[in-house]
């Protein structure tokens, strides 16, 4: 005897185009313990007679529940997981990366007068499609910002300049049932086109300042997922990190001098300390769970001494507009504003929607100033 009806009854004795339902009835058992058997069986006889699309990277279909039409009709859903991260990986397209990347003069300006000025894209969700649009627009959208980016910078003349992504570069395929159906991009294409925007952004930027930082965190859309919201590792285990592994790699082939932040192993927050002294902290925010509640998560970062506690200024993505609010002793914490096309289910929802920028500001002396949106 085991603690699986399903099991004990005799697997290969059970119809398996019978519902949850009926197949409880049959075994003595809650519709919850069949689905529990499903989940953990390898092969609980649900993937005969299907076609299933092909997919570009390696991987296999495995049923996610039964149910039953009114009709009688029995249908099935399934979902794809890839064998692994790497076979993600295996699958970029250098060639399709190299094609998008622009050459780009490069002189440098020189006669810096600001000390350090941040340019913080966040959440472009490439892959996504939504009420305004899909990948192309979200493109253009980042393309337009850098390109507002490049026109302050040649102004102020930053002498570090900082290109910080605060996460959720891609839309990735293990966020909602629905992104089988609004993705308008495979996950390797969604990695191409991140690796290649971000090289185009630090060729556009490089001549204008001294010393380039390009900072990335981990997020929640960023997770390498083996199935839907699941991410069976830690916070290492995020394609947003790879993403920056091969924009590194791209700035090396190039002999391009840039400086790479990111989170410590195992942690979600990247801290950069400016020449000054002057110390900033990023991360997603996803953590946080409600806009309500960033100022209390940031509040128990600090006490807590997790990295980025002592940080004169925090930056956060993930909610998908712009906000601030003063943090303890004078301290200030910043949302930004996004890039993707939208959210249709939370205007539909709430009535609210953000026009989409990215957010922009100097620091210097452990303060901030000229706070921007840029488009």
């Amino acid at each position: 005897m085991t603690d699986c009806k399903v099991c004990d009854y005799g697997p290969e004795l059970i119809d398996w185009s019978l519902s949850n339902v009926q197949i409880g009835n049959l075994v003595d058992c809650s519709e919850t313990s069949v689905r529990r058997h499903k989940k953990h069986a390898e092969d609980p006889g649900l993937t005969v007679g299907h076609d299933f699309p092909e997919s570009p990277v390696d991987g296999v279909w495995v049923p996610r529940r039964s149910w039953q039409t009114p009709q009688g009709e029995v249908l099935n859903s399934f979902q794809f997981v890839p064998d692994s991260p790497e076979s993600v990986a295996a699958h970029i397209d250098n060639t399709r990366i190299d094609s998008l990347i622009r050459d780009w003069p490069f002189k440098k300006l020189g006669a810096y007068s600001t000390p350090c000025d941040m340019l913080l894209p966040a959440d472009l969700q490439l892959g996504k499609v939504d009420a305004g649009g899909g990948t192309d627009g979200t493109i253009q959208r980042f393309l337009s910002a850098i390109e507002a980016g490049a026109k302050r910078w040649e102004t102020l003349r930053p002498h570090t300049g900082v290109l910080a992504d605060l996460g959720d570069l891609i839309e990735n395929m293990y966020s909602t049932k629905q992104q089988v159906s609004t993705n308008d991009r495979t996950l390797p294409e969604q990695i191409e086109d991140a690796v290649a925007l971000y090289v185009n952004a630090i060729g556009r930027l490089l001549p204008l300042t001294e010393n380039l930082v390009v900072v990335n965190v981990t997020s929640n859309h960023g997770e390498a997922r083996n199935e839907l919201k699941t991410n069976p590792y830690t916070s290492d285990n995020d394609w947003g990190l790879m993403i920056f592994r091969l924009v590194r790699g791209k700035c090396e082939d190039r002999g391009w001098p840039v400086t790479f932040v990111s989170p410590s192993p195992g942690e979600d927050t990247a801290v950069l300390e400016l020449p000054d002294g002057s110390k900033v902290a990023f991360n997603h925010g996803h953590h946080s769970c409600t806009p309500a509640g960033v100022k209390k998560w940031l509040t128990g970062q600090i006490v807590g001494r997790r990295p980025g506690w002592d940080a004169d200024l925090w930056v956060l993505g993930h909610y998908h507009h712009a906000y601030f609010d003063t943090l303890g002793d004078g301290r200030f914490f910043f949302g930004t504003p996004s890039l993707d096309p939208g959210s249709s289910w939370f205007t539909k929802k709430s009535g609210e929607s953000s026009p989409p920028a990215v957010a922009a500001m100097s620091v210097a002396d452990h303060q901030w100033y000229d706070f921007s949106l840029l488009r």
